[in-house]
């Protein structure tokens, strides 16, 4: 298909419970897009909203200014159409979307707090784009900061959909006091998930599944996987990552204090603290869905925005398939 350069282009800005993210595509006819620039920047705002919703304005700066240097990227880059998304983090606050407009007024965008299902078929709807229409039996893992979403369906089209508020950030602050991890803390973990995960992914299969692994656990434990000095996405996304080398990854980073852990290959020392619990989930959903390996999809929650939001915006049919 050609790709006209007067084609609109838009972009997506996700506030993450642990990164900023920015996507810029062209938009293409039949529901599609081109992407031009993908950007991202951590910011842990999960940590700048107590425990009582309020939201600690110090904290939250990195985030408003990553979210205003974004928005000047995306417009310096032509695009018409500017959807801000807040998930896990900005549905803690107290009064989520006033909130999160005073803070992101220099943005000049009124953010969506995306509700726990729709996070998870945004979420769906990227994983799988450009998958082929045969493949009926996906299964979505997308491990994030502040939660967890699992869907299952086929290309466009999710059919189960479960959210489950634990993600490698808040399972972090929940769960572990203790450095290195201690056996107590895992069992308790333990407990916690397999109690509650056979009722959370009620109505998905647990046979023939095709597993994607998406979000920032999965995406890190593949570089560390890899060993890469750097993060490359490109690198990342052609692996299959198995579920024995995510249990060979949980027991090293149980095993560490958090200031070795930043030391070990392709895992970034911002995310050293809390990267235990994200493995911890991953080992458990695979395990639980019986699920031997995972890809990495090449897009998510960010494309899945930008084919449900920014399409219409700019004059296309939304997409609901690949």
């Amino acid at each position: 298909m050609s790709v006209e350069p007067t084609n609109p282009v838009g972009a997506v800005i996700d506030l993450g419970s642990n990164a900023v993210r920015l996507l810029i595509a062209r938009a293409l006819p039949g529901g599609r897009a081109q992407v031009l620039a993908e950007d991202r920047e951590l910011t842990f705002f999960l940590q700048a909203v107590s425990p009582e919703g309020e939201l600690l304005r110090d904290k939250a700066q990195p985030t408003a200014l990553a979210v205003e240097s974004f928005s000047q990227k995306a417009r310096a880059a032509g695009a018409e159409f500017v959807c801000l998304i807040a998930t896990a983090a900005g549905r803690k606050l107290q009064e989520p979307q006033a909130t999160l407009e005073r803070l992101l007024a220099a943005s000049n965008g009124l953010p969506k707090v995306l509700s726990p299902e729709e996070e998870a078929r945004l979420g769906f709807l990227g994983a799988t784009y450009g998958l082929p229409a045969s493949a009926e039996r996906l299964c979505v893992i997308d491990i994030g900061g502040g939660s967890t979403e699992v869907s299952f369906g086929s290309p466009g089209n999710p059919r189960t959909q479960r959210s489950l508020p634990l993600g490698s950030q808040s399972a972090t602050a929940r769960f572990v006091t203790e450095d290195p991890v201690s056996r107590l803390e895992y069992r308790a973990f333990l407990a916690e998930l397999r109690a509650s995960l056979p009722r959370f992914l009620s109505g998905i299969p647990r046979t023939r599944l095709e597993g994607l692994g998406a979000g920032g656990a999965f995406t890190t434990l593949a570089a560390m996987a890899l060993e890469l000095p750097s993060f490359d996405k490109e690198a990342v996304c052609r692996i299959q990552l198995s579920l024995h080398k995510v249990q060979v990854l949980r027991r090293k980073l149980q095993q560490l204090p958090v200031e070795e852990r930043r030391n070990l290959p392709g895992l970034e020392p911002e995310r050293a603290h809390m990267m235990w619990a994200g493995a911890v989930l991953a080992e458990e959903l695979m395990k639980e869905l019986r699920m031997t390996r995972v890809a990495l999809p090449r897009h998510g929650l960010r494309m899945g925005a930008f084919l449900s939001y920014c399409l219409p915006e700019l004059g296309f049919s939304p997409s609901t398939s690949g």
